[in-house]
């Protein structure tokens, strides 16, 4: 090559880069990052199933999504606790057979596709069935980019993802215990109920009970006892427990607007973090005028089911907490979008987080605190021992954090062989009417037991780190109380001795069976009348409680940490 070549040649190549051709050092860049490309082979679903279990008394729904790929698949939550039936109907005859053979790296396309293939759309059976394909597929792109999903949707805005925990107790003394128990090991966010949701122990006159309506195991809640109560529970646990501890109530839309109105200026003065679902969905209008009357902050969301019904509420700030269950919108990819424009008008988030969303959707929760800019509260849940054999990796909590692990995808993963140990309750999962004096129906359902006969029937919060020692007189009146309301039927308790009330305690975990979701223990053996049996017969005893050998640590033991988020 002459002289005159070669400048030419070297003229050309710089006009090139100047203009945006690409020479050849541009190419041989961009050679490593095609190469990356072509090796991402497409990637085809295969398969969709719904995976069934119910390590901690719930009844979860986990999506699996098989790929192409031999051994890569992605895990979502697709829980209904009332209706995981029909959600496992929608995944298996539905999902699957319209995901088989689409390419599972296009998630926005397969949302947008399904969320319309069933025409008729926003219903909790349809959007938690596609909340299960939409985190499925979100894991899957993690795993196949090596990166937890946070990474991919911008990193980290925060080391961990500070959480609230739960504390409630029957009266003031109860509670307060409660919150402090919480209080050691580093929550700085509680949330308190006096009771439970409405404080229906507080209610006594159920009149539509001696007018025969309804049924007998129905649930009473009257409004004013709670109404005057509340303020009361607020302002004994900002006099025992500090200014500094950070404190949260959930109204459960028990009461009608006019009165959240009211109780929402009587809490102003306790500086509540938020005040949760004050009322219905079905008064949402009525934010307009909550908002007017006080500046309590506002969480609102856990029950809607479409992802439009947040619009309103945000642009026109009525909120301050987006409270969204994200398996019941539809999924990491609704609650992104919902986040985004939450943050534009200054809303923060609180996802949904109760034990009836599996470790896989607290773990999709956990992966969009950390990478949103305007979180602001977790929901806490402490996972029992048995679901942490289901899925292996769940997030754990440390001084009041949560943390997920940096493994890629959601983290956690499935043991399907140890899910099968764990079958659904055989109650359908449906919760049971709660009623005014009169026999009206209060909007949202309570669970009509104590939590404490739940915890002792589940065995759900026994870990040691989580528990108050009472004594044994105590904790069978409390686990009575809801069941046997007479004075006289509880003083038979308080005078019988270790081994009757151990069976009485029995007896009232059979009873339980009869009037709640959930509480029928594994291995009861159901043709034992505890009723009837003999209280010297200890082989009936064995028979009949399914904890014998560990009764008398269970009666000490009373569970008050972080129990009512099984309410929700």
């Amino acid at each position: 090559m002459n002289r005159r070549v070669l400048i030419k040649t070297l003229a050309f190549g710089t006009a090139a880069g100047s203009i945006g051709w690409p020479g050849k050092s541009d190419a041989i860049a961009a050679e490593p990052h095609a190469t990356t490309n072509k090796a991402l082979s497409p990637l085809k679903i295969t398969k969709v199933r719904a995976i069934q279990t119910a390590p901690q008394r719930t009844r979860l729904v986990v999506v699996k999504v098989e790929t192409s790929e031999p051994g890569l698949y992605g895990l979502g939550c697709a829980t209904f606790n009332q209706r995981p039936l029909a959600v496992v109907t929608a995944v298996e005859e539905y999902l699957d057979p319209f995901a088989r053979g689409r390419d599972a790296d296009n998630i926005e396309d397969l949302w947008q596709n399904a969320y319309t293939s069933s025409y008729w759309r926003n219903g909790p059976v349809l959007n938690n069935a596609l909340s299960g394909l939409d985190m499925a597929l979100w894991d899957i792109k993690g795993k196949r980019a090596n990166m937890p999903v946070y990474q991919l949707i911008g990193g980290k805005c925060r080391f961990a993802v500070d959480c609230y925990a739960h504390s409630s107790g029957r009266d003031l003394k109860e509670l307060e215990e409660s919150v402090k128990q919480n209080m050691e090991p580093g929550f700085r966010h509680i949330r308190i109920q006096l009771g439970g949701y409405g404080s229906p122990q507080l209610s006594t006159e159920a009149h539509f009970k001696d007018a025969g309506f309804g049924l007998p195991k129905d649930t009473l809640m009257d409004t004013q006892p709670y109404l005057k109560a509340t303020p009361k529970m607020f302002e004994h646990i900002r006099t025992t427990c500090g200014d500094d501890i950070e404190l949260l109530h959930d109204v459960h839309e028990r009461v009608e607007p006019r009165d959240a109105i009211r109780l929402l200026k009587e809490l102003e003065r306790y500086r509540p973090f938020f005040i949760e679902d004050p009322i219905a969905p079905e008064a949402n209008d009525y934010f307009r005028q909550i908002r007017a009357a006080t500046t309590v902050p506002i969480a609102m969301g856990e029950l809607f089911n479409s992802p439009h019904e947040w619009v309103g509420l945000i642009k026109d700030r009525l909120i301050d907490f987006v409270r969204v269950h994200l398996s019941q919108t539809g999924g990491f990819t609704v609650a992104r979008k919902i986040a985004t424009l939450a943050e534009w008008f200054n809303v923060r988030s609180a996802w949904h987080g109760p034990t009836d969303l599996s470790p896989v959707g607290h773990a999709a929760n956990i992966h969009l605190d950390l990478a949103i800019h305007n979180f602001g509260i977790q929901e806490s849940l402490r996972f029992n021992e048995a679901s942490q054999e289901v899925f292996p990796g769940c997030p754990t909590i440390k001084n009041g954090y949560f943390y997920v692990n940096e493994a890629p995808g959601w983290g956690v993963d499935i043991n399907e062989e140890a899910a099968r140990k764990y079958p659904y309750p055989t109650h359908p999962g449906y919760w049971e009417p709660v009623r005014r004096r009169d026999g009206s129906a209060v909007f949202c359902p309570h669970i009509l037991l104590g939590v404490l006969t739940y915890c002792y029937a589940s065995g759900v919060y026994a870990s040691a780190d989580i528990e108050l020692q009472f004594g044994r007189d105590t904790v069978v009146r409390h686990l009575c109380a809801d069941i046997y309301p007479e004075a006289d039927r509880l003083r038979l308790f308080r005078r019988r001795n270790r081994k009757e009330i151990q069976r009485c305690l029995a007896e009232v975990l059979r009873k339980a069976w009869h009037v709640r979701e959930g509480l029928q223990c594994q291995n009861l053996d159901e043709s034992v009348d505890p009723l009837t049996a003999s209280l010297d017969s200890q082989a009936t005893f064995e028979g009949i409680h399914p904890f014998a050998e560990e009764a008398e640590e269970r009666i000490n033991r009373a569970v008050r940490f972080d129990c009512w988020a099984l309410d929700d």
